[in-house]
């Protein structure tokens, strides 16, 4: 859910191998919450995330990087209705209440989510969660479909429901 753009063709390949490879964040394939501009300039990058440049000297050090990105991505946050979401974080909050999601409910939370308005493939999502599975088991992804609308519902009051034609799946928020 991270994506990282640039001019330089090998800057933005390599970046996004890297993130790929060591499978930081990489929620799905489909959609990004976050786009990253890259840009080298003689002996700095420049990169530029929600609107903040930062300048790194290079040759640069990747957790150096890494530390800095970790903490700006945890002040991502997509609102839908009187609903905040931190898929960084693993946070829903309402009202006053907070909600930490596990793993697995954050990654399926923030896919469904980020696609709240055409939905996700049911095989995409389960894809993602589960990519060394040989065979697909979609009891498997309605039983944690489920357990993630009563986690919902018992620590935030939220009853979510979710709709699915030809294989897509929607998430209904009321």
């Amino acid at each position: 859910m991270i994506n990282f753009k640039s001019k330089d063709f090998f800057l933005e390949k390599n970046f996004n191998y890297l993130f790929t490879q060591y499978n930081l964040y990489n929620f799905s394939s489909q959609k990004n919450f976050i786009l990253i501009d890259l840009i080298k300039n003689n002996d700095q990058l420049i990169v530029g995330i929600n609107n903040e440049k930062i300048n790194f000297n290079l040759p640069l050090s990747f957790n150096d990087f890494f530390v800095l990105l970790r903490k700006k991505l945890m002040n991502i946050s997509i609102s839908k209705d009187k609903i905040r979401f931190y898929p960084f974080k693993n946070l829903v909050m309402y009202k006053n209440l907070d909600l930490y999601l596990k793993d697995i409910h954050n990654i399926i939370f923030s896919n469904l989510i980020i696609s709240i308005d055409e939905g996700i493939n049911k095989i995409d999502l389960y894809k993602t969660l589960w990519p060394q599975d040989k065979d697909v088991s979609m009891n498997k992804l309605d039983t944690h479909l489920t357990n993630l609308k009563n986690e919902i519902y018992d620590g935030l009051q939220i009853d979510l429901n979710f709709s699915s034609k030809n294989n897509f799946i929607k998430l209904v928020i009321n």
